[in-house]
């Protein structure tokens, strides 16, 4: 089971659990409501709730605009 988190999808440069890993490389609009999606799929994964309190209030509010 673990070894097919490694796997590569065709198409793709990294694995699954690589790419939720992997933090936005620019703080634009579009980087951040990525990562929030990111945030998403992560938390429906039910492991637990998000921790958000190391994001700066700017950064959570300017995807919002």
């Amino acid at each position: 089971m673990l070894k097919t988190l490694l796997v590569v999808p065709a198409g793709k440069r990294v694995s699954e659990p690589e790419r939720l890993w992997t933090p936005p490389v620019k703080s634009t609009g579009t980087a951040m409501v990525r990562a929030m999606e990111r945030v998403e799929e992560i938390s429906a994964v039910g492991l637990g709730r998000v921790n958000l309190s190391s994001v700066s209030v700017n950064r959570l509010n300017t995807p919002a605009r």
